[in-house]
Protein backbone atom coordinates (compact mmCIF):
# COMPACT_ATOMS: atom_id res chain seq x y z
CA UNK A 1 0.00 0.00 0.00
CA UNK A 2 1.44 3.60 -0.48
CA UNK A 3 2.18 5.06 2.30
CA UNK A 4 0.22 8.36 1.83
CA UNK A 5 -2.78 6.76 1.55
CA UNK A 6 -1.95 4.23 4.82
CA UNK A 7 -1.81 7.89 6.48
CA UNK A 8 -4.92 8.82 4.73
CA UNK A 9 -6.94 6.28 5.94
CA UNK A 10 -5.24 6.07 9.41
CA UNK A 11 -6.24 9.44 10.08
CA UNK A 12 -9.94 9.07 8.34
CA UNK A 13 -9.96 6.11 10.53
CA UNK A 14 -8.99 7.74 13.77
CA UNK A 15 -11.02 11.25 13.52
CA UNK A 16 -13.94 9.40 13.06
CA UNK A 17 -13.26 7.36 16.16
CA UNK A 18 -12.71 10.59 18.09
CA UNK A 19 -15.52 12.55 16.00
CA UNK A 20 -17.47 9.60 17.61
CA UNK A 21 -16.59 9.80 21.00
CA UNK A 22 -17.11 13.63 21.14
CA UNK A 23 -20.45 13.61 19.69
CA UNK A 24 -22.18 10.68 21.47
CA UNK A 25 -20.00 11.32 24.91
CA UNK A 26 -19.73 7.61 26.20
CA UNK A 27 -16.53 6.20 25.45
CA UNK A 28 -17.78 2.83 26.46
CA UNK A 29 -19.84 2.29 23.44
CA UNK A 30 -17.02 3.54 21.08
CA UNK A 31 -14.71 0.87 22.74
CA UNK A 32 -17.73 -1.59 22.02
CA UNK A 33 -17.63 -1.06 18.29
CA UNK A 34 -13.76 -0.60 18.43
CA UNK A 35 -13.46 -4.10 19.67
CA UNK A 36 -16.35 -6.03 17.78
CA UNK A 37 -14.04 -5.28 14.38
CA UNK A 38 -10.63 -5.86 16.46
CA UNK A 39 -11.94 -8.91 17.80
CA UNK A 40 -12.86 -10.26 14.71
CA UNK A 41 -10.18 -9.45 12.79
CA UNK A 42 -7.35 -11.22 15.32
CA UNK A 43 -9.53 -13.92 15.32
CA UNK A 44 -10.72 -14.50 11.80
CA UNK A 45 -8.98 -12.24 9.14
CA UNK A 46 -5.66 -11.95 9.79
CA UNK A 47 -4.74 -15.53 10.57
CA UNK A 48 -6.60 -17.05 7.53
CA UNK A 49 -4.87 -14.10 4.97
CA UNK A 50 -1.23 -15.36 6.97
CA UNK A 51 -1.69 -18.76 5.76
CA UNK A 52 -3.26 -18.20 2.41
CA UNK A 53 -0.58 -16.09 1.77
CA UNK A 54 1.89 -18.04 3.25
CA UNK A 55 0.39 -20.65 1.02
CA UNK A 56 0.67 -18.98 -2.20
CA UNK A 57 4.65 -17.65 -1.45
CA UNK A 58 6.30 -20.68 -0.03
CA UNK A 59 4.01 -23.96 -0.47
CA UNK A 60 4.47 -24.63 -3.91
CA UNK A 61 5.79 -28.23 -3.17
CA UNK A 62 2.98 -28.90 -0.72
CA UNK A 63 0.02 -26.53 -2.97
CA UNK A 64 -0.76 -30.32 -4.31
CA UNK A 65 -1.42 -32.04 -1.22
CA UNK A 66 -4.36 -32.93 0.36
CA UNK A 67 -4.10 -31.63 4.17
CA UNK A 68 -2.90 -28.55 2.67
CA UNK A 69 -6.12 -27.76 0.70
CA UNK A 70 -8.31 -28.79 3.31
CA UNK A 71 -6.58 -25.98 5.28
CA UNK A 72 -7.04 -24.13 2.68
CA UNK A 73 -10.84 -23.89 2.40
CA UNK A 74 -11.11 -23.69 6.18
CA UNK A 75 -9.30 -20.49 5.91
CA UNK A 76 -11.47 -19.24 2.94
CA UNK A 77 -14.06 -19.99 5.54
CA UNK A 78 -12.69 -17.74 8.58
CA UNK A 79 -13.71 -15.05 6.28
CA UNK A 80 -17.17 -14.84 6.07
CA UNK A 81 -17.35 -16.15 9.67
CA UNK A 82 -15.38 -13.05 10.67
CA UNK A 83 -17.90 -10.53 8.88
CA UNK A 84 -20.93 -12.08 10.29
CA UNK A 85 -18.79 -12.21 13.71
CA UNK A 86 -18.13 -8.16 13.10
CA UNK A 87 -21.74 -7.48 11.82
CA UNK A 88 -23.05 -9.03 15.00
CA UNK A 89 -20.97 -7.34 17.43
CA UNK A 90 -21.11 -3.89 15.99
CA UNK A 91 -25.27 -4.19 15.90
CA UNK A 92 -25.23 -5.13 19.48
CA UNK A 93 -23.19 -1.71 19.83
CA UNK A 94 -25.42 0.31 18.05
CA UNK A 95 -28.66 -0.85 19.80
CA UNK A 96 -27.01 -0.09 22.85
CA UNK A 97 -26.26 3.02 22.22
CA UNK A 98 -30.07 3.42 20.47
CA UNK A 99 -31.37 2.45 24.16
CA UNK A 100 -32.92 -1.11 22.22
CA UNK A 101 -31.04 -3.46 24.70
CA UNK A 102 -31.03 -3.05 28.65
Amino acid sequence: MNYATYLLLTMIVYGSIVALAIALGDIGTIIDIISAYCISCLAFFIPSMFYKRAVKRYGDDIKDDKETKSKFCVANLFLPLGVLNAILGISSAVLGVAGLTD
